[in-house]
């Protein structure tokens, strides 16, 4: 999406909006109003605007916290759900979810359920994370992710993202954690859903979620520099 916006054909301010509208998987209709307006991209970069999404799987993990303890997925073994706060050290609706995360996870951490904050941020250093951990009050593991290997696994492209997993790997669930902010940025009082506490709750049930996927408004993630890819 991004590269296509580059396009100079299609950087109008009306171009960007039918963008953004349409990057939602609905290709066809993007498709074809691009087709009425003489903007027709070629069929390679339609399908790169289709495969956004990553894969649904989770394969590796073997990430250090800030200590240096390395975690893997053997941890996931006999839990009835993982739940991974895609967090940022400077990202003002990463921070303003802190209170909402820690009590998420104070609720649910007795239903076998695992928590961890992931810094998917190629600057967010040991160091910093300790830092940002002990000001929010982030309890559970922290997950430096600098490369973003477990951010492209799981699809996530934006600060805070959600994902509910299971044990094996599988995304059950991706987005954010109410609707408290539109995706314009305008924020509610109060969140009119709780997506987040929706897929947990049918996750424990044995069901599926009733929304694989919301929409999220936040930071998005930096470039990994190419050196360390």
């Amino acid at each position: 999406i991004a590269y296509l916006m580059a396009r100079k054909d299609i950087t109008s301010p009306n171009r960007v909006k039918e963008i953004g509208r349409n990057s939602n998987g609905s290709l066809g209709v993007f498709a074809g109003k691009m087709m009425r307006t003489g903007h027709l991209p070629s069929l390679a970069l339609l399908v790169l605007v289709s495969q956004v999404v990553a894969e649904e799987r989770i394969s590796t993990l073997d990430l250090p916290d800030p200590q240096g303890v390395v975690h893997g997925r053997d941890e996931w073994t006999g839990r009835r759900g993982i739940v991974l706060f895609f967090v940022g050290v400077e990202c003002p609706v990463s921070n303003f979810y802190a209170p909402e995360m820690t009590r998420l996870a104070a609720q649910y951490s007795d239903r076998e359920v695992a928590f961890y904050f992931v810094y998917s941020e190629p600057d967010a250093t040991a160091k910093r994370v300790v830092g940002h951990v002990q000001e929010y009050g982030l309890a559970e593991t922290a997950l430096l992710d600098p490369d973003q290997t477990l951010a492209r696994q799981a699809g996530v492209e934006r600060v805070l993202t959600t994902v509910v997993a299971a044990s094996d790997g599988e995304v059950l669930y991706r987005g954010r954690i109410d609707d408290r902010f539109s995706e314009d940025g305008t924020r509610r009082d109060e969140p009119t859903t709780r997506d987040l506490r929706d897929a947990l709750e049918a996750v424990l049930e044995g069901k599926a979620p009733p929304v694989r996927e919301t929409p999220v408004f936040g930071c998005r993630l930096p470039e990994v520099p190419a050196a360390s890819r």
